[in-house]
């Protein structure tokens, strides 16, 4: 297992930061899918898997530079909180219907950012 571990810090330190904005997303989207997956005696795992996906956009909020594009910016931070949110009260309610609310834009959030990799590295 500690293999594993040094790979996967090798892999995100290596790594361009808009890879890193990929394999984040790609983080949530599989936390998203495994907190859906929770069944109602696992709560503890449900909110650790709501939590990451949490921590994962607080980051892209902070990330967010409005010197290049405010507009942009300020609509996916809009985004982001929103999600952040949701994630939230999914947490307080176990209302997965949030949950799966916030998986669908974190699932089009990932394609649209890979592909966005994928064109600006021809």
């Amino acid at each position: 297992m500690r293999g594993l571990k040094a790979y996967q810090n090798t892999r995100v330190d290596t790594a361009s930061p808009s890879a890193v904005l990929v394999m984040l997303m790609e983080s949530a989207v599989l936390k998203l899918e495994s907190a859906c997956s929770r069944e109602t005696s696992e709560y503890a795992e449900f909110q650790a898997d709501l939590h990451h996906v949490r921590s994962v956009y607080f980051e892209l909020i902070f990330a967010l530079d409005d010197s290049t594009s405010p507009e942009l910016c300020a609509q996916l931070r809009a985004l982001y909180t929103w999600c952040v949110r949701e994630l939230m009260t999914a947490g307080r309610t176990r209302d997965l219907a949030k949950v799966e609310g916030v998986k669908r834009v974190t699932y089009t959030l990932q394609e649209a950012w890979q592909e966005a990799v994928e064109e600006a590295s021809l």
